[in-house]
Formats: C-alpha cells, sequence, structure tokens
C-alpha cells in the first residue's frame, strides 16, 4: 500500500470540502480508522510516507509541533509524523474537530480529560489513560483535551490524520486558560536527550537572531 492509496479510500468517503463549514459523520471517521489501520501496518506505505517527510525536510521548512508532509488538496486532510523521545510528552491539549492517530513505532500512552468538567473547575479532570502500542489506531469526533506522552526510554513515532478544522473555536466558546501554559512539550530533567532539545533549540534561536541581524549582539557605546 502506498499513500495514493490511503488517499484513495478516503476521497471515496463523504468528507465535506476544505471549504465547507460542517464535520463528517461519525461513520466516515471510522471507515478512515479502518483504513489508516491497515496502512500503517503494512511498512510500504510508512516507507512511502517517510519519502514525502524526507523531501519536507530537504526543503528546510521549519518545524514546530506537527507540519504535514501532504496536504488532500480538495479535502484538507493533513498528514503528519509525530516524534516522540524518551519520556516526552506534548503537554494537555485541546483538538476541535475530528483527528486519527497511529502509532508507528514503539507505544504511547495518552491520558484523556473530562472536557465540561475541566471547564467547570478551570481545572484538569483526569478521565482514562490509553496505552498505545505500535499499530494502534485511536480518533477524536467530539472535542477533546488529551495528553500524549512516551513512557518509554525508545523513540516513539506516531502518524497524524487531521482535519483542517481542527483548531477551529465557535465563537462563544468557553476559555479554559490553562491549557495554555500546558502546550509547550515537556521532558524530564533526567532524560539524556532533553539536554539536546535544549540545546537545538538555544542554536535555532541564535540562527534567527544571526538572520535578522540581531547576532552577534552589538556593542553599545556609552556616553559620559
Amino acid at each position: 500500500m502506498k499513500l495514493d492509496d490511503l488517499c484513495e479510500v478516503i476521497d471515496r468517503q463523504e468528507i465535506p470540502s476544505v471549504d465547507a463549514r460542517d464535520h463528517p459523520a461519525r461513520e466516515v471517521i471510522l471507515a478512515m480508522r479502518a483504513a489508516v489501520t491497515a496502512a500503517v501496518r503494512d511498512d510500504e506505505f510508512l516507507a512511502d510516507c517517510l519519502n514525502y517527510e524526507l523531501d519536507l525536510l530537504e526543503r528546510r521548512v521549519p518545524r514546530r509541533g506537527l507540519v504535514p508532509f501532504y496536504t488532500l488538496p480538495a479535502l484538507g486532510i493533513r498528514f503528519a509524523f509525530g516524534y516522540w523521545p524518551p519520556g516526552h510528552n506534548a503537554g494537555a491539549h485541546e483538538h476541535t474537530a475530528w483527528t486519527i492517530t497511529a502509532v508507528c513505532r514503539n507505544e504511547l500512552e495518552v491520558q484523556t480529560f473530562h472536557r465540561e468538567e475541566s471547564y467547570r473547575q478551570q481545572a484538569l479532570v483526569p478521565k482514562n489513560l490509553f496505552h498505545a502500542p505500535a499499530g494502534q489506531v485511536g480518533f477524536i469526533y467530539e472535542p477533546c483535551i488529551h495528553d500524549p506522552h512516551n513512557p518509554t526510554d525508545r523513540w516513539s513515532l506516531s502518524l497524524h490524520v487531521t482535519s483542517p478544522r481542527d483548531g477551529e473555536r465557535a465563537d462563544g466558546d468557553p476559555c479554559l486558560r490553562l491549557l495554555e501554559d500546558l502546550r509547550t512539550p515537556r521532558l524530564p530533567d533526567d532524560v539524556p536527550y532533553s539536554s539536546v532539545l535544549r540545546a537545538r533549540d538555544r542554536q535555532a534561536s541564535r540562527a534567527n537572531l544571526q538572520a535578522d541581524g540581531g547576532w552577534p549582539p552589538r556593542r553599545v557605546r556609552q556616553r559620559g
């Protein structure tokens, strides 16, 4: 199976166009989940997707969060890989439209939260903890708050198929301010890769300053 084969299956579903305001029926998401499950268990499919990902990396597209390696033009459905260092978690965050997530390598744990109760209390209220080994595919249909986590000492890889409307909020929707403070992924201090990530962030910040002409810092002449 190739990525094109999965896209053909998706194209045959009754999915609103990228400009439509409607969401697909739950049965449609379940059908897509079944197709994604068959796909991620096929190494040929994963290798094909990784070729798209390598093309993206060669273009040096800035990466922060999930960066789609392919988007279905008419439907706006996005495909992206998630990379999970040992001990890494995404931070609790909310999805406002459907998503399908597959674990491709190693495993993840996913903590979900009672959305309505969390909004009412303005604090995260735990709901379920799901163990997701390689080959496991989950989905979100109703708006949901969750926090995926790699509990192991090895890297994990996930595939994300997401609605173009994920992240949209309707006018008048309540706000859970706590989520804004938890959006930054976190690594335990005792995980070796955490120092690598911090060094990479420092280098990226320095490179951005160089590009803007702000590095090295200019010496300021004092008057006196």
